[in-house]
This record gives structure tokens, C-alpha cells and sequence, in this order.
């Protein structure tokens, strides 16, 4: 019995270790706060849902792919881990801090919208959609559409602040070579999702686009009232909330002495956003002719 008793205490001493040594970083500085969102990234699902958005050109609604359920349970067993990496970082106050909370927070509220998502993809439709009675009376069940509006625009606004967190972290480039690619990784696709499903989901739930078309430039009539003032006009597409800020009444820093009601000033002063699915072609200035 003694013999056996020291194996199991040999063997408790080695499983001791082994999770000592692979216990989660701590720590509240950048590089810890950095090595405890890498540590995390494995884990984590390796893309956003929805993955594809299609929409219904005869209907306000549509379709969209992505696990939502695996998500929403992948995501449920890292809530603590994410929760305490978002408190610590939020108190700490730098810019790297500031950017994983961030993405600590966009992951936490993505989880609450995979869960909205989970439940309604898993609602029990007990008759057909658009199924009637003999007498014409509706008796199909209802496909829980609040849940998924819910989860989407929970996921829209998760999205972005995804897209800022680890943009910054590719910015500052603080991290290990190893995690700094990973950090890189999830930038790119952040933006792969900001330009291609984000404008998607906005459309599907019939919310306002996220760009703007805007004019640069319009040539003018010599004879008002008899012919049109503008034939032809260079058009370009923003991000809309950029350029919302921008054309504020409150004055904006670096637009103190701008016209903001005169659109080619202030376009000179933002870049065009890129090519986004709700403004496709236009990630440069294009004309745009009015025929007869």
C-alpha cells in the first residue's frame, strides 16, 4: 500500500506541474495583456459568422451561412477568460490596452449574438412558411425573426469594434513575432468582413448603408431653369459615419476652417474608404452621365 501510495503522490506532483506549467499568462502590462489575448487566439473561432450574406432582391430578408451554435459554445467556454481580460485591460489606460479591450469586447458581444442567432436557428417550425388553411387563414409558425435581427445587429456592432482592436494591434506591432502575426491574420480578415459581409447585414436588415455616395465635382448651367445644372458629375464613395462627422455643425478637430457644405473641401480632406459591398466600382472618383 505504501508503494502505491507513493506512485499516486509521484503521479499528483506530475499533474501539478503539468498544469502549473501550462497555466494561462497573467498580468496586467502590454505585453502581458498581449500574451493573454494570444494565448486565448487558438481558441477562439477562427472566422465570423455570418460568412455569407445573400440577399432576397424580391423580399426584405434573405439568407446567411456561418455556424452560429458552434460559435456561441466555442465562445461560452472563453467568457471568463475574455470577461477578466476586458476588465484588466480597460483599466490599464494604454494604447495597446485600449486595443485589446477592444477585441476582448468584441468577442464577449459576439458571443450574446451567436446566442440570439443560436436559438433561432434552432426554433422548432412546426408547419410550413406560408402555409394556410382550407379557408385561407395563415397557419405557418413563427421563425423567430426577432432573434436574428437581434443577433445581427449585436454582430454589426461587434464587428467594428473587432476591426479597431486589432487594427491598432497591427499598427503598434508590440507583440511577439509569433502573435503578431496572428494579430495580423485577424486585421485582415476584420477587414475582409468590414468591405464584404458587414454592408451585407446592414442591407439585409434594412438599416443604412455604411458608405455614402458622394458628389466631388458638377458642372454647372449656363442658362438656369432652361437647361439641367448638371449633366454629368464625379461621384465618390465614403465611409458614412467619417463623413457624417466630417460635415457636422459641431466643429471637428482639423475642419475649423473647412466649408462643409461645399463637398469637394471637404473630401479633400478624407480618403476614400475602399470598395465595400453596399458601393461596388467606386473605391475611386467616377463619372457619372446624365442622358437626355
Amino acid at each position: 500500500m505504501a508503494a502505491v501510495s507513493i506512485v499516486v503522490a509521484a503521479l499528483g506532483a506530475t499533474v501539478a506541474t503539468a498544469q502549473q506549467d501550462d497555466a494561462p499568462p497573467e498580468g496586467t502590462g502590454d505585453a502581458a495583456l498581449l500574451a493573454r489575448l494570444d494565448a486565448l487566439e487558438p481558441q477562439l473561432p477562427s472566422e465570423l459568422a455570418p460568412s455569407s450574406v445573400d440577399l432576397d432582391p424580391d423580399a426584405s430578408w434573405g439568407s446567411f451561412e456561418g455556424d452560429v451554435t458552434g460559435a456561441a459554445a466555442t465562445l461560452g467556454t472563453l467568457e471568463r477568460d475574455l470577461l477578466s481580460l476586458f476588465v484588466d485591460a480597460d483599466d490599464a489606460g494604454t494604447e495597446v490596452a485600449d486595443a485589446v479591450a477592444d477585441v476582448a469586447r468584441g468577442w464577449l458581444d459576439l458571443q450574446q449574438a451567436y446566442e440570439q442567432l443560436a436559438v433561432w436557428e434552432a426554433a422548432d417550425l412546426a408547419f410550413p412558411i406560408d402555409a394556410s388553411d382550407s379557408a385561407s387563414i395563415a397557419t405557418d409558425a413563427d421563425e423567430l425573426a426577432g432573434r436574428a435581427e437581434a443577433g445581427l445587429r449585436i454582430v454589426l456592432g461587434a464587428s467594428q469594434r473587432q476591426l479597431a482592436g486589432y487594427v491598432a494591434l497591427r499598427a503598434l506591432g508590440e507583440a511577439d513575432p509569433g502573435a503578431q502575426e496572428r494579430f495580423d491574420g485577424r486585421a485582415a480578415a476584420a477587414e475582409a468582413f468590414d468591405q464584404d459581409i458587414r454592408p451585407l447585414i446592414a442591407q439585409l436588415l434594412a438599416v443604412r448603408t455604411t458608405q455614402v455616395m458622394v458628389p466631388v465635382e458638377r458642372f454647372e448651367t449656363s442658362a438656369p431653369g432652361v437647361e439641367a445644372r448638371a449633366r454629368s458629375m464625379t461621384v465618390t464613395c465614403i465611409d458614412r459615419q467619417t463623413y457624417l462627422e466630417a460635415t457636422t455643425t459641431t466643429p471637428v478637430e482639423g475642419l475649423e476652417n473647412v466649408d462643409i457644405t461645399d463637398p469637394a473641401a471637404v473630401l479633400g480632406l478624407l480618403d476614400p474608404s475602399g470598395e465595400r459591398a453596399d458601393c461596388p466600382g467606386l473605391a475611386e472618383e467616377q463619372d457619372v452621365r446624365v442622358r437626355d
